[in-house]
């Protein structure tokens, strides 16, 4: 049997804000960054920490949208490509995938 990924697209505003943080990059990059010696020129002080929604805005007012394009022009960058979003509720995630035209 063949596995095909989906894609459901959530608005932020349709989750509950307690069930939902967020890792600058993606958590295992993060953490990485926090606790390898060797990596410690990528390193930033967002690194190793999990934020919440209303923590969004200034995490990225101090250190940008990560990108592609951003990791690969510039080598300090050569680790952020996503913010990842840890979903701690899988309700809201099931409404979606049982909604027609999705």
């Amino acid at each position: 049997m063949v596995c095909k990924p989906g894609v459901i697209k959530i608005p932020l505003a349709d989750f509950k804000h307690e069930h939902i943080s967020f890792t600058y990059p993606d958590s295992m990059v993060s953490f990485q960054l926090y606790d390898e010696p060797k990596l410690a020129t990528y390193r930033k002080d967002c690194n190793g920490h999990v934020f919440l929604l209303d923590e969004m805005n200034d995490l990225i007012k101090n250190y940008g949208v990560p990108s592609n394009e951003k990791c690969n022009a510039e080598e300090r960058f050569k680790y952020e490509k996503y913010i990842e979003v840890q979903v701690w509720d899988d309700e809201i995630i099931n409404e979606y995938k049982t909604r027609p035209n999705r």
